[in-house]
């Protein structure tokens, strides 16, 4: 007998002696030579690697880092250990791949970049002299290379990942139809993930920022900072890596999944060339 603490209390007297019964087996998508080799390149880190199939959404390595050795498990968890982990500011218990919220920084000026073919707004001749500032009503944005990039179309703006090329860019695309892409990726709600706890993140809205901040909520000047992935936008990394599936391989990939024998459903998102 074993009781709710993990506590093996011996053989119950008048049990019949009947052998149990196994469980099912359950086979995983994780490469153990892949996974032990990211172990190691990541000891004493804090972050997040995932790595997937983009076809059939198999993850072969999942790394949350700082974690906790899972043999505490195996028996009563000593309340100094449990209190220890809660307290920890390096949050161990947080399974950051599906539980961390995180801006996603310029990943996200892809969304944008696929909305601008999707709806034809700029073609790849349509260029932006990168000086290194963008001017908004009383407000100077910058771009990350302080001196500029010259002038960029959609291919270099990419490569180079220049805010102020997507700046521009925002200004002819329409905030819902950005908004409503960037949901058809996978933002804004959970993966399906076979793993507990996944978190959906946060893509948002006129209504979310006018109820957040009330007469300082929605303005233009949070199309600039949300085309580059800052402000209110919070994605799990798992959302990012869909993401990558999916651009990958034009929509035909699956969702993500761990389990070998019950692989999930499509993601059905069709992407123009």
């Amino acid at each position: 007998l074993v009781d709710i603490y993990g506590i093996d209390h011996g053989i119950y007297e008048d049990s019949p002696g009947n052998q149990p019964i196994p469980g099912k087996e359950l086979y995983l998508t994780i490469d153990s030579k892949l996974q032990s080799y990211i172990e190691k390149l990541f000891s004493k880190k804090k972050g997040v690697v995932i790595c997937m199939h983009p076809v059939t959404g198999e993850i072969l390595a999942y790394i949350s880092a700082p974690d906790y050795d899972l043999n505490s498990f195996a028996g009563p968890v000593p309340v100094d250990l449990w209190d220890g982990w809660n307290a920890d500011p390096e949050r161990p218990l947080l399974n950051r791949g599906i539980q961390g919220l995180y801006p996603p920084g310029s990943t996200f000026k892809l969304i944008a970049a696929a909305l601008a073919m999707e709806k034809n707004a700029v073609g790849n001749d349509w260029t932006v002299n990168c000086n290194g500032v963008y001017h908004f009503g009383d407000r100077n944005f910058h771009c990350w290379n302080i001196k500029g990039h010259g002038e960029v179309n959609l291919d270099k703006a990419i490569y180079q990942s220049c805010n102020i090329y997507f700046y521009h860019l925002i200004q002819k695309l329409s905030f819902s139809d950005w908004k409503e892409l960037a949901e058809k990726f996978g933002f804004g709600y959970t993966t399906g993930v076979d793993l507990y706890g996944e978190q959906t993140g946060n893509i948002p809205g006129k209504t979310y920022l006018n109820n957040k901040y009330g007469k300082y909520g929605w303005a233009l000047g949070n199309l600039l900072t949300f085309i580059i992935g800052q402000g209110d936008v919070l994605v799990t990394p798992i959302q990012i890596v869909q993401m990558m599936n999916i651009i990958a391989t034009r929509g035909n990939t699956k969702s993500p999944h761990l389990n070998l024998g019950n692989p999930s459903g499509n993601v059905n998102l069709l992407l123009k060339s």
